[in-house]
């Protein structure tokens, strides 16, 4: 009797048809899942990384208004003119710059210093340096570092006449905000999700970063996997680093030109699919197990002795009158092959 033909070999193949088909859709499921979940990941991120950027952008516009909303104040343009008041007037001057300040403090957005400088008069209100040199001025937002305490924090200048240092004369007042970076970072720390993600904020020109996590070493690595990242406003990527896959959305900020960055590791963010599936493969893999044995069980105790049977039929067919079973302990055949013999 061929191999193919015994009963043996067709529950074999039952059990390969089940399982392969099963374990085969399973993973076609699995792939699909991990594709939808990467998408949703990726659309979840670039959707909260436009609100992340959006805040950022607002809070540093409102600074930029308030420095603004300062140079109208009456108080600026009698310091231009200090000289024309008596020692009790510049005082009062300055009394009102400094509750201008004082309030300005206070319904900023972030915590901020803002000081205001009469380079002519030596006038600094509102500071904790001693001035400001006309080489220094920053007409747009800067990312600067005290050199006596190591803070970094962002700061931009207003300065009056605004074409005074186009004309190359020393401007007669200068108006300064500075935003400590620890505002940034402390903001980037609370949109951390169960740490699976570490947004910051990176300045490709000057290869600066800010950010709340000390892998900063780790960050510029992977800045550096991301194509064309000065060309593109927006975007998702998925990089490779250490041997381990990221998700990584960027987007610029219009404010600043710096680009606000957050990366996931791809490992966390499939793990209860992965989970799941381990789950499956072994659930299968026991189950085949199972059926292997059953199997064998089920061909050493009733296939086996039916083959033995059928085979001493034949040889008595043949002539061969003295052919005998071996006794089989098996319950169900023990009469059958007693009586045989």
């Amino acid at each position: 009797m061929k191999w193919r033909k015994t009963l043996f070999a067709k529950i074999v193949m039952i059990l390969l048809l089940i399982v392969i088909p099963i374990t085969g859709i399973y993973t076609y499921s699995y792939y699909q899942s991990l594709t939808i979940m990467e998408n949703e990941v990726k659309e979840r991120n670039l959707n909260r990384l436009s609100i992340v950027k959006n805040q950022i952008d607002s809070s540093f516009d409102n600074m930029s208004i308030l420095l603004l909303s300062l140079s109208g104040h009456s108080s600026i343009k009698d310091l231009k003119s200090a000289e024309l008041y008596s020692e009790y007037e510049q005082f009062f001057v300055k009394r009102q710059i400094l509750d201008q300040l004082a309030l300005l403090q206070g319904i900023s957005s972030w915590k901020a210093d803002f000081s205001v400088y009469a380079p002519r008069h030596s006038i600094a209100l509102e500071t904790k340096s001693d001035g400001v040199a006309t080489e220094d001025i920053a007409r747009e937002w800067e990312l600067r570092t005290d050199k006596k305490n190591g803070t970094s924090y962002f700061i931009k200048h207003l300065i009056e006449p605004i074409n005074s240092i186009t004309l190359g004369t020393d401007p007669d007042i200068v108006m300064e905000v500075k935003v400590p970076v620890s505002n940034i970072e402390s903001y980037l720390d609370q949109l951390k999700l169960n740490q699976y993600s570490d947004p910051f904020m990176y300045q490709t020109d000057k290869e600066a970063l800010v950010s709340a996590s000390g892998s900063k070493e780790k960050m510029r690595e992977i800045i550096n996997l991301i194509p064309n990242i000065d060309q593109e406003n927006q975007g998702n990527v998925t990089v490779v680093y250490d041997d381990q896959e990221y998700f990584l959305t960027y987007m610029k900020l219009d404010k600043l030109g710096w680009i606000i960055v957050d990366y996931t590791l791809a490992e966390n963010v499939f793990a209860p699919l992965t989970k799941t599936r381990n789950m499956f493969y072994l659930f299968v893999t026991i189950m085949l197990l199972l059926s292997i044995l059953t199997t064998y069980l089920f061909y050493q105790n009733i296939q086996s002795p039916i083959r033995n049977m059928i085979r001493a039929i034949q040889r008595i067919k043949g002539g061969n009158y003295s052919a005998r079973i071996k006794p089989n302990q098996i319950h169900e055949f023990q009469f059958m092959v007693s009586s045989f013999n």
